[in-house]
């Protein structure tokens, strides 16, 4: 059985992962089009739960590999614009991937100048990762379709 209340403060002060795998959906435009981004690499993959596990693995080695390269930082503490839900506190402090790792991720998730990217939309996919990921209101986040 599962605790709720430990679920949830994991979530907001330890998973780096669940948010920056939204923000990759909504970079992509949706699970529609996250699903179709993963079949570029993965052609039978036959559903979004299938497409979101094979996003899983390749975050997962990709984290391997940053840390294995000895690239920088992998992860950072960012104070939340909010209250903290369980102390009242201001300003909690969250885990968050770095964006030098979120730079990496991204030559390797949407490469610019990918054959499969005739478009270049390719190009966008950082800055809307970033901008989603850390929640800025402020940013402009471009098509990625």
């Amino acid at each position: 059985m599962r605790d709720t209340h430990l679920d949830a403060a994991i979530a907001f002060y330890c998973d780096p992962f669940t948010p920056l795998l939204m923000a990759m959906i909504r970079a992509e435009g949706g699970e529609t089009a996250f699903l179709k981004a993963i079949q570029c690499s993965y052609p039978k993959t036959k559903d979004f739960p299938e497409a979101l596990a094979r996003a899983c693995k390749t975050l997962r080695n990709r984290v391997i590999e940053f840390q294995t390269r000895d690239l920088g930082p992998l992860l950072e503490t960012q104070a939340a614009a909010s209250l903290d839900p369980w102390t009242g506190e201001a300003l909690p402090r969250r885990l968050l991937f770095t964006t030098t790792f979120l730079e990496f991720l991204g030559a390797r998730w949407a490469p610019v100048g990918a054959a499969n990217d005739p478009t270049h939309l390719n190009q966008n996919w950082v800055p809307n990762v970033i901008a989603a990921y850390y929640r800025r209101p402020d940013a402009d986040v471009s098509p990625h379709v």
